[in-house]
């Protein structure tokens, strides 16, 4: 990696440690870690709106619009469950936060595949490894999720309009992490230069992927009724917007240096 990306590795492993320290010095304060999620879902949205307007093909516009839009949902969705929680006290499941996540997922969706077209390597051989990783994600996802969810969502007696709901929802989830992680995988391994370099994808599928292992760690453990490990999930969603702000943060300024460079060329000619 060039000297740039490693002081940008470092930068988020140096705000991961302070995330980590602040957390510690605030005890059991939820509020604390909500707000470093918060702070870094800002940065990880600020980034994607100059990434999308550096943009000067059709097909980065709309590759990396759809992104900001997918982050900025999640942003509504982090903040939404910000208010709900600590300002009104409550504690809805689903909410009007799960609303504005899911839809997320299905900009990040888009973003994961138009990527695995563009830039995974297009042969038999991975479209196979692609189908067969996906059948095994959704099976093992299914396996560890579905009994559990059906237990804890609805029980095994009669159910509700609102128990349908908190089923349907509890499903959704471990199915979208299922369908972003093998893609975002694939991409990092069969990776071909093109709309973004090497390491913007390789932060950006490590964000999508952290992302994915957090909810389901996240949901898991919610359906367990557990509080341990919650930390974990909050610094693993920190660690996954820091992930998407340096992708976007490097193919911004990626971008302004090319246009720099072609200026100048220009002023040659």
């Amino acid at each position: 990696m060039q000297r740039a990306h490693w002081l940008t590795v470092a930068a988020v492993a140096a705000a991961m440690a302070a995330i980590g320290i602040a957390a510690w010095l605030a005890g059991d304060s939820g509020l604390a870690m909500d707000t470093a999620i918060n702070a870094t879902a800002v940065a990880a949205a600020g980034a994607s709106v100059l990434a999308a307007r550096a943009q000067k093909a059709q097909a980065g516009r709309k590759l990396f619009g759809a992104l900001a839009v997918a982050i900025f949902l999640w942003l509504a969705a982090e903040l939404a469950w910000t208010y709900t929680l600590f300002v009104l006290g409550e504690d809805p499941y689903p909410s009007a936060a799960d609303l504005l996540y899911l839809a997320g997922y299905g900009f990040a969706a888009y973003v994961v595949f138009r990527l695995y077209r563009a830039l995974a390597a297009k042969t038999q051989e991975t479209k196979t490894v692609l189908l067969v990783g996906a059948i095994t994600i959704e099976a093992l996802f299914l396996n560890i999720f579905l009994v559990q969810i059906v237990e804890s969502a609805v029980g095994f007696g009669e159910v509700s309009q609102d128990d349908l709901a908190t089923l349907a929802v509890s499903a959704i989830y471990p199915l979208l992490d299922g369908v972003l992680l093998v893609p975002a995988a694939v991409i990092v391994a069969g990776y071909r230069p093109a709309l973004l370099d090497k390491f913007s994808i390789t932060m950006l599928a490590s964000g999508l992927i952290v992302l994915a292992a957090a909810d389901t760690g996240f949901g898991y453990s919610a359906l367990q009724d557990e509080e341990a490990g919650g930390m974990l999930w909050d610094m693993m969603y920190c660690l996954s917007y820091l992930c998407f702000a340096s992708a976007l943060y490097n193919t911004y300024f990626r971008m302004k240096s090319k246009t720099a460079q072609a200026e100048k060329m220009a002023d040659y000619v």
